[in-house]
Order: C-alpha cells, then structure tokens, then sequence
C-alpha cells in the first residue's frame, strides 16, 4: 500500500486530506457540536423565558387596568346612589317639616297651638 502511495503522490495527498476531514468531522459531530447545540437549547429557553415572561407582564398590566375601571365604575355607581338616597332623604325631610308646618298652622287655626317647646321636650327625657 506504500509503494502505492509512493506511487501516486496526489492519491496519497487525498488518503491524507479524506483522512483530516474525517477526523475534522468527527470531532465536529462528537466534541463539539453537543457543546454547541447545548448553548443554542439555553439561548432558545432564554428567549422563550424572556416572552412569556413579557407576556405575562403584559397580562398582568391588562388585569390591573380591568380591575382599575371596575374600581373606578363601582365608585361612580357608588356616588351616584349615595347622591340619590341624599336627595330622597332631604325630600322626606321637606315633606316632613311641610307636614309639621301643616299640623301646627291646622292647631292654631282650631285654638289648639302646644307651647311646648325643646327645653320641656329635654325636661321630659330626663
């Protein structure tokens, strides 16, 4: 086989290069190419950890404004009732003051008029 390379230096020239490529290829495949594809996998689990946690954030801040409208709708509707059952309350306090009005005008029209005022009524409780 020598005297073959010996022969035919260019096939000899191949064996070697075919030889150095194998090896180059191998050493490729079985070092360092499991190393290389072990940084790839972290850079992939990086990114994917990057977008879901902006994903996240991003849900998260779209809850939080929900549950700032809901607040603040709840807050108005609040208002608004408080306002009305205000309303309702110095309108039965009207109509109860033009009732006590009423009653007394009736009494002093019929000579009935009580003279009783806040000292009697704070006499009488105690």
């Amino acid at each position: 086989m020598l005297a073959l390379l010996r022969a035919f230096p260019l096939l000899a020239m191949l064996a070697s290069g075919g030889l150095s490529i194998g090896a180059a290829w191998l050493w490729n495949e079985w070092v360092d190419n499991p190393h290389v594809r072990e940084l790839v996998r972290v850079e992939e689990r990086a990114a994917c950890t990057i977008r879901t946690q902006e994903a996240a954030a991003a849900a998260e801040k779209a809850e939080r404004a929900r549950q700032v409208a809901a607040g603040a709708k709840a807050l108005k509707d609040y208002r608004e009732r408080a306002e009305a059952r205000l309303r309702l309350q110095a309108e039965v306090q009207d109509q109860l003051e033009a009732e006590i009005a009423e009653n007394e005008a009736r009494l002093a029209a019929a000579g009935r008029s009580c003279l009783a005022d806040q000292s009697d009524i704070e006499w009488l409780r105690d």
